[in-house]
């Protein structure tokens, strides 16, 4: 089959075409069978969707570009059911991008879509208006969010800091303006299942199908585009300046705990205003309305490995199950706070900690908050307790690292199962019993199946769990490698990362297969098998 690729070549400010003449060189070394297709201004790449699709046969369309141009494809493609369409991402916001995982690195995401692996359900919005409908991959929005894309389209800012490299601060300073001139309206909601809500003074609502829209806010933290649902937020019954406030916390999801912001889930809304607004698709400014309707549209998708890929028949899927381990809550001792008090220059996005020096996250206030978090600046403007959250520095993290190595003589699958079984057990519960006491810890090892080194980064229990499901993937090896060196090494080249081993070598940890634990270079311990119930009893985690 052959590839459509759909360039913006002005996206970021030229990006698109340099990136462009970057990636061509490898679909001819691939010898892949391609297409090239240039936009030259506005809608050029949902007329070239459109003309490509109009013969009724099944295409694979590639789009480098942002989420408007991804955006104008979506909604030129005449059937969805026969398209395979994928995505690397170039834009300035890249919300779709960061909304699924999709990774920045445009041969990274050229690779994945030359290679894709496996389907996916994704939901696909559809914004009414007058009877006509426009889809949207991440979000659609009323009001000031849509007020603030039909700005940032002609503003001399997204220009600017598109080529300062941090175009996503436009939507920002836009929205900055925006707030202090719009006036709020009378908004009523009418869901799918009959119920009505009404908002007298509402500033805007968006309708997200990914968590993040306007380059970067986390409108929807919990908005999944395969649930089947659309996630609201309404903004409502707020000062100008409680909102001034409030966007700010909206870049780490933190905006939803404060009163005023509404967030609501349905498959389909209706939606009236006592004055027509502006209106929006996934950034794509639209016209002025009182009256729109928003619905779900169901593809099969590609989400997980950056592609949109519709399914071509049913096929019978055996699914392989995961069981989790037991894990147990391990005695642990501080021992020092120097981890959490030191100060760093890189700072956790998720988590809060005790660096007083950078400041997390701005919240109500709640009882057992000491008087010295309290922000009494900002506090006495707003007449409200507001506290202060302290970051917390990823320069002092845990290295946690797994020697995967199994003698040879290990050849029976019940044996290595067994054996599996009791290193994600002992693993599980070292590392949630780490992450209770918010020591942030990542953990490190080969996975010799990719001939790589991998690393996550662990911060909470969902991320102990996808730790556990990627080294089960990655199985055992009966190789030997120094793991810890591995990692020095390729720090060492690596100048773009941070984390120098070297530096902080002296809170390395290495658990390897046979049970035996180390800390700092000293054997702590030994887990035996069918022992375990009692080691957890006598062994104490002190850090």
């Amino acid at each position: 089959m052959i590839y459509h690729f759909i360039v913006n070549p002005r996206a970021r400010s030229g990006l698109g075409e340099m990136l462009w003449k970057q990636l061509e060189p490898e679909l001819c070394r691939k010898r892949i069978d391609y297409q090239i297709h240039l936009t030259t201004k506005k809608k050029d790449a949902g007329k070239i969707a459109s003309e490509i699709t109009e013969d009724g046969q099944e295409h694979m369309f590639v789009v480098l570009g942002g989420d408007g141009t991804l955006n104008e494809v979506l909604s030129g493609i005449k059937s969805l059911e026969k398209v395979t369409l994928g995505y690397i991402p170039i834009g300035s916001s890249n919300d779709f991008a960061r909304g699924t995982g999709i990774p920045g690195d445009p041969f990274e995401a050229l690779d994945t879509i030359l290679s894709p692996k496996r389907v996916e359900k994704m939901d696909i919005g559809v914004l009414k208006r007058e009877g006509k409908g426009r889809r949207f991959a991440v979000s659609a929005g009323i009001g000031f969010d849509a007020a603030v894309c039909h700005e940032v389209c002609v503003s001399k800012w997204k220009r600017v800091l598109n080529l300062l490299k941090i175009g996503k601060l436009s939507y920002a300073v836009v929205a900055m303006d925006r707030i202090i001139k719009d006036r709020p309206v009378k908004l009523e909601l009418t869901l799918d299942d009959g119920s009505m809500k009404v908002f007298e003074r509402t500033y805007f609502a968006a309708f997200m199908n990914l968590p993040y829209e306007g380059g970067g806010f986390k409108f929807c933290p919990d908005a999944s585009g395969s649930d089947g649902f659309l996630d609201i937020m309404v903004v409502s019954d707020l000062s100008k300046l409680k909102i001034l406030c409030l966007l700010p916390t909206a870049f780490s999801g933190k905006h939803t705990r404060f009163k005023g912001v509404t967030i609501l889930k349905c498959r389909s809304v209706k939606v009236v205003t006592d004055r027509a607004l502006p209106l929006h698709t996934d950034g794509e400014p639209s016209f002025l309305s009182k009256e729109i309707e928003v619905s779900l549209e169901n593809v099969v998708v590609q989400d997980y490995l950056q592609l949109f890929a519709v399914e071509k028949k049913k096929r019978n899927i055996n699914e392989e199950i995961m069981v989790l381990p037991n894990v147990h809550l391990i005695q642990t001792k501080h021992i020092s706070r120097a981890m959490e008090k030191q100060e760093g220059n890189h700072y956790s996005k998720d988590k809060s900690g005790e660096d007083t020096s950078e400041v997390f996250d701005v919240r109500e206030y709640r009882e057992g908050d000491t008087y010295h978090r309290i922000y009494w600046k900002l506090s006495a403007k707003i007449d409200e307790f507001l506290v202060k959250e302290y970051s917390l520095s990823e320069e002092h993290k845990i290295h946690l690292f797994l020697d995967l190595y199994i003698e040879q003589n290990i050849t029976e699958k019940s044996c290595i199962q067994e054996r599996m079984d009791k290193f994600l057990e002992i693993l599980a519960s070292i590392s949630w019993s780490m992450q209770r006491e918010n020591w942030h810890h990542s953990v490190i090892w080969w996975d010799e199946q990719e001939h790589l080194l991998r690393e996550v980064d662990v911060t909470s229990e969902k991320e102990t769990y996808r730790m556990l499901e990627q080294v089960c993937l990655s199985g055992f090896y009966k190789s030997s490698y120094d793991i810890e060196k591995l990692y020095t090494e390729q720090k060492r080249q690596d100048k773009n990362m941070y984390h120098a081993y070297g530096r902080y070598g002296e809170h390395g940890m290495l658990l390897s297969t046979d049970g035996s634990f180390s800390y700092d270079g000293v054997k702590e311990t030994d887990f035996k098998a069918g022992q375990l119930d009692e080691d957890w009893k006598q062994w104490k985690l002190e850090m």
